[in-house]
């Protein structure tokens, strides 16, 4: 047996406010039930504690992927020099070939598995 609901609660808003909030509720079956669900979801800790870790992702995935953006235009600088050395015959070839080369390498695949590694982790965090 349902209880009966019998109180209401009265609140102001303003016209965007009240628009924003019927656009909101409009995939529920009315303002009540989506107000009602958002109060359930923003007390319980674990949906809280979510969005928080969700924002911090976030944050965190934005600075990352500058960072590796940065040090990919580096990687392609270097790379860029070590072409021209080769085509040159520069005397610094062997080493640059011998010792850089697969440094920058490394560094490049690196890179590139904790940005594949990172939208995977976002994924499945905004899931």
């Amino acid at each position: 047996m349902k209880t009966k609901k019998t109180k209401r609660l009265h609140i102001r808003l303003t016209e965007e406010e009240y628009t924003e909030i019927k656009k909101r509720a409009e995939r529920f079956q009315s303002v009540t039930q989506y107000v009602l669900s958002a109060i359930s979801d923003f007390s319980d800790s674990t949906v809280h504690d979510r969005m928080i870790a969700i924002k911090l992702l976030s944050e965190y995935y934005v600075n990352t992927e500058k960072h590796l953006a940065h040090i990919g235009g580096n990687l392609n600088q270097a790379m860029r020099r070590v072409n021209e050395a080769a085509k040159v015959a520069h005397p610094t070839q062997a080493m640059i070939l011998t010792d850089l080369m697969p440094e920058i390498r490394q560094c490049h695949t690196v890179c590139t598995d904790l940005r594949k590694e990172l939208m995977n982790f976002t994924k499945e965090t905004i899931k």
